[in-house]
């Protein structure tokens, strides 16, 4: 190893300890100050019709029934925002409702939420001062994630949408986000996001003397309508498939990677199941191939937002888990809709991937057709 790749590699190690030291020594605190309450909606989930659900759907999510969301339009002044965690700070505190979402609590925020260090405020000399803008932070560190950016910064941009004036306020979003492959593909798209300004969060502080926090209802029906009348209400081109029964499968991934896959999607072809990898798709085009989807077998991921392009009424959803990994995601999603939804549960294997008995599989695949 080279002396300056020793140099490199001594000064992270350094830097690293003394960032952690100072974030020990010298912590942010949080603030649940809520500013202007412009608008703002609590609701408790009591509503999940866990009698029309099989019992493992009710064993596995019975714990949802009093799962609380809120959402909200907050109003604030002098507010600086962080490029690398995305927190508002305000008087050397941190805005609990600039990055909080959904039914987080204090602690849970704390916990999950990466917070910004005083080491880094050295490295950030330069500051941008905007007079008014909009703050969309849909789970900062989920930039890149498919369901988040639909249900999440497209359900804050809509609720924005409802309360403020976006031909003439700014929306500020990540840096990730603005970057991403959807949101570019968007903005070449959808006349809705392309008439909006957007300031992307990069690098340095920005100080707005107003800042509006959004939040929105996650696994909104609707949300997801207004976001279909709304951002995606452009003519799309057509494609090769548009089929009523889809397996979504997963295949160049590093996580919950379905390790006998040909074999099952041999056994879902056998009921007319067009296997469909949407990894590559555009947006357009998922919009399209979901088009006349009424029954979705899915393993567990963003792919399955795509159900929300559908434009039949009765769908079914088959949600296939890897052992542990069980979230109530698109069960809330289906029970906001009213769909009908039913899990089957892999086994974890050593290697990181999960194995789907096939005769289990057929059973229950059966069953739910039938």
């Amino acid at each position: 190893m080279s002396l300056k790749a020793r140099l490199t590699r001594f000064g992270k190690r350094v830097y690293g300890e003394l960032r952690t030291r100072i974030a020990i020594l010298f912590p942010y605190l949080i603030t649940t100050e809520k500013g202007k309450i412009i608008y703002e909606k609590r609701i408790n989930q009591r509503d999940i019709r866990f009698g029309l659900y099989s019992d493992l759907v009710k064993e596995k999510f019975g714990y949802l029934k009093g799962y609380v969301d809120y959402e909200y339009v907050l109003e604030h002044h002098g507010i600086l925002i962080e490029p690398y965690t995305g927190w508002g700070i305000k008087n050397g505190f941190l805005l609990f409702y600039s990055v909080a979402a959904n039914n987080w609590d204090k602690i849970t925020a704390v916990a999950r939420h990466p917070k910004p260090n005083r080491l880094d405020s050295l490295r950030l000399r330069q500051t941008v001062s905007i007079s008014e803008a909009i703050y969309l932070n849909y789970f900062f560190f989920y930039a890149n994630n498919y369901w988040h950016f639909i249900n999440n910064f497209l359900g804050q941009l809509i609720l924005a949408n409802e309360h403020l004036d976006l031909t003439r306020v700014p929306v500020v979003v990540p840096n990730s986000v603005f970057h991403s492959k959807w949101f570019e593909e968007l903005y070449r798209v959808s006349p809705f996001i392309g008439s909006i300004e957007w300031i992307p969060l990069d690098k340095c502080y920005l100080k707005i003397s107003k800042i509006y926090f959004v939040n929105n209802l996650s696994y909104s029906k609707r949300y997801f309508e207004l976001t279909k009348k709304t951002v995606f209400n452009f003519k799309i081109q057509k494609f090769s498939r548009r089929p009523k029964k889809v397996f979504l499968t997963r295949r160049n991934v590093k996580s919950r990677v379905l390790i006998n896959r040909n074999e099952i999607h041999q056994i879902a072809s056998k009921y007319d199941f067009t296997i469909l990898d949407t990894a590559d798709f555009s947006i357009e085009e998922q919009m399209y191939s979901f088009g006349d989807v009424t029954h979705l077998i899915g393993i567990h991921g963003a792919g399955i937002s795509n159900l929300c392009f559908t434009e039949q009424s009765n769908v079914r959803i088959l949600e296939v888990f890897p052992g542990d990994w069980i979230k109530g995601t698109y069960f809330l999603l289906a029970n906001s809709y009213k769909w009908d939804y039913e899990a089957i549960i892999a086994t974890r294997q050593e290697n990181g991937g999960f194995y789907l008995q096939p005769g289990k599989f057929e059973v229950c695949l059966r069953t739910w057709l039938n």
